[in-house]
């Protein structure tokens, strides 16, 4: 899903023969070696054709090694550099993309780095640093290729190469994305894209496009990755760089399944299949085919889908490609889940998980084990799925924590803010500029004035325009007008809330702070400082809730279900009552709007408060059931109360907000209590669509 941009050789500024013969011509008429190695090397970096580039790069070896031997020590330096250009062009050779050889390309890395540190040049010991980097990485060796491009990104910085900051910020960012941490990903990709943007570096800005794209994927952000994909794909098209386009519509393809668009998920990675065979990526065509398998899968034409995952299957396993064999291996396990072969499903299932550990890939382990789970629950193996659902759900936390989603949104705000202070700084010296030339010449102020007159004059006739057009959309704008008032006195409610709980809270906090330290009694000193904990915890889960509330991810069943569940567990690990919730492994996708979400969790807690306030329980459970309606009944071993008494007493208040609440849900609540203990249940229909 992603292209990589390497600095792999050193711009030499000589002439490119194009033919062999004028090659051939050149070499003859050259008055010495220095000038035949300048020769071969532009030609080497001018063929796609990599045989040729070997052959030229082996004339290179001949002549630098000749030379080395017979130089006097003026001329080593000179041919020392042919030598670290011949080992690069060798290790370059070996990712030749039909058959890349890693080893031997991590080899010949190896050796030009040490060649690099003879000559005590910073700017080719980074370029090894960051190929070496490239081909661990290619290696599955993420540790090592993350100190590599770590090294190369320190000498970079050191000689203020901009250019080569911005691609390792790059290379730093996918080695990342591989790794699954991304808020360090994406702070490195809109890094490596602001230095681009200021260099006007097109084929670099498109592929920080790219990368940026695919993190919002993984994320779930589905519009903004589309947004970034056609961008990449558009700098692609004006670039007429095909590897890029295919990759670009590689990438719209995959986000076209999440939308659940399967049609136009095939037709995309048709196009994709068809440029990377073109330019014969081997690699790109293994993922190719897996993406259309994919796509046919969730269209439910699970033979075409079979079919397509063992093409790629096969030339991956030709490829000894383990990340992309890995990546078949889950398609096919979860096609043969669609068409109920849970056995057979579990045996790609298990390859997968095997190969991902060996790499390390956690998206990929989270998804084996996710799948896993749904395998031995069809073969009623319900203790194997309870314990794959548990590991599923510790490495689906680590991906997409609230800690994982407040990195990457700072990294976006930090993006804009600092795009916005270079736009207001252009501008700034742009005003300077016309202030001085003003200064100089008056009639540029009469000019202004008179192009003033006409923009007005234009804007007065386009807003008349726009408002004959506007009196026809008049209901659609009002509508919108009373969504951003509901929108608003939402903001203020919150903001009401957060004054009044938490500045209650905070106000008590340095009241008892300041009144402690003249406290003589050592007993007072630990009533106030029990206060002051207690206070703390309050401002701590008002300052959750209101992060939870307002977080839109949030809006939907399972992670409603988990938030209380891991509220109740806050709640009750203080006290000396026992705390249980169960729910349900499989949790359809069901969509709340933040209010329905807020007064739900509402009703929940309030039982919850209840219980601890008033019932004496040592033991409270908690259940919850999903069918046509959301069924949660919350039960205690309490000493009861009487519950008419209780609802038309001045002291019933919470009961009646919890009645309140559930009925603005069209939904109903039956409580039940007696002195052995109460049982509460609530029913909230769903919406399903």
């Amino acid at each position: 899903m992603k292209k990589w941009l390497y600095l792999l050789f050193v711009a030499i500024s000589f002439p490119v023969l194009g033919q062999n013969k004028a090659i051939t011509i050149a070499l003859q008429k050259a008055t010495h070696d220095s000038i035949r190695c300048r020769i071969l090397d532009d030609a080497f970096n001018a063929t796609n054709n990599y045989e040729e580039k070997l052959q030229y790069n082996q004339q290179l070896e001949k002549i630098v090694e000749k030379n080395n031997s017979n130089s006097n020590q003026s001329k080593a330096e000179v041919f020392l550099l042919y030598k670290f250009l011949y080992l690069n062009n060798y290790g370059y050779y070996y990712q030749n993309p039909k058959a890349p050889d890693n080893s031997s390309s991590l080899k010949y890395y190896q050796q030009s780095l040490l060649i690099a540190k003879q000559l005590q040049q910073q700017d080719k010991i980074a370029q090894a640093y960051n190929n070496i980097g490239y081909v661990n990485y290619k290696k599955n060796n993420c540790t090592e290729a993350l100190i590599n491009h770590q090294l190369a990104l320190k000498l970079r910085t050191k000689i203020r190469d901009k250019e080569g900051i911005a691609q390792t910020l790059n290379n730093l960012g996918v080695v990342y994305d591989e790794l699954g941490n991304y808020p360090d990903a994406l702070n490195n990709y809109f890094s490596s894209l602001k230095i681009r943007e200021e260099l006007k570096d097109k084929k670099g800005i498109q592929e920080s496009y790219n990368n940026i794209g695919n993190i919002y994927v993984y994320q779930q952000k589905l519009e903004e990755a589309l947004k970034y994909q056609f961008l990449s794909l558009k700098i692609a098209k004006e670039l007429a760089d095909k590897q890029s386009i295919g990759d670009a519509y590689t990438n719209i393809g995959i986000i076209y399944i999440d939308q659940k668009k399967f049609t136009e998920a095939i037709k995309s990675h048709l196009v994709s299949l068809k440029i990377l065979e073109e330019i014969g990526d081997a690699i790109g065509v293994g993922g190719a085919y897996g993406n259309i398998g994919a796509a046919y899968m969730y269209k439910g034409d699970y033979q075409k889908a079979l079919e397509n995952y063992f093409k790629s299957l096969e030339i991956r396993k030709s490829l000894n490609d383990k990340a992309g064999v890995a990546y078949s291996y889950i398609g096919i396990g979860m096609t043969q889940l669609e068409m109920h072969n849970p056995k057979e499903a579990k045996k790609y299932l298990e390859k997968t998980l095997q190969i991902s550990k060996e790499l390390n890939i956690k998206r990929l382990i989270k998804y084996s084990y996710k799948n896993l789970t749904k395998a031995d629950s069809a073969l009623t193996n319900y203790k194997g799925a309870f314990e794959n659902y548990k590991i599923y759900v510790i490495y689906r936390d680590s991906l997409t924590n609230e800690e994982t989603e407040r990195k990457s949104l700072q990294t976006v705000m930090q993006y804009e803010y600092d795009k916005k202070e270079a736009l207001i700084k252009e501008e700034t010296e742009a005003k300077v500029f016309q202030s001085k030339a003003e200064k100089k010449q008056n009639q540029i102020i009469y000019s202004s004035i008179i192009v003033f007159l006409l923009t007005i004059l234009s804007i007065i006739v386009i807003a008349f325009y726009f408002y004959k057009k506007k009196q026809k959309t008049e209901k659609l704008l009002k509508d919108k007008e009373l969504a951003l008032e509901i929108a608003d006195n939402e903001r203020r409610r919150i903001s009401a809330d957060l004054h009044d709980d938490l500045g209650a809270g905070i106000s008590s906090i340095a009241l008892l702070s300041n009144r402690i330290q003249f406290q003589e009694s050592m007993d007072d000193v630990r009533v106030d400082a029990s206060n002051i904990i207690e206070n703390t915890k309050k401002v701590s889960q008002k300052l959750t809730e209101v992060i939870w509330e307002l977080n839109s991810e949030h809006n939907n069943l399972e992670d409603l279900l988990l938030f209380v569940q891991k509220q109740g567990n806050d709640l009750f690990k203080e006290t000396k009552t026992d705390f249980s919730m169960l729910i349900p492994i499989e949790i359809p996708d069901i969509y709340f709007s933040s209010y329905e979400r807020k007064q739900i969790y509402l009703s929940v807690k309030e039982c919850f408060h209840n219980i601890i306030k008033h019932a004496k329980a040592s033991k409270v459970s908690c259940k919850t059931i999903i069918n046509e309606v959301l069924i949660i009944t919350i039960k205690d071993n309490g000493i009861g109360f009487n519950v008419n008494e209780k609802i038309n007493s001045s002291t019933g208040e919470g009961l009646n907000n919890l009645k309140y609440r559930v009925a603005n849900l069209q939904g109903k609540i039956a409580i039940n209590s007696s002195q052995e203990g109460t049982l509460i249940t609530l029913v909230i229909p769903l919406n399903k669509n």
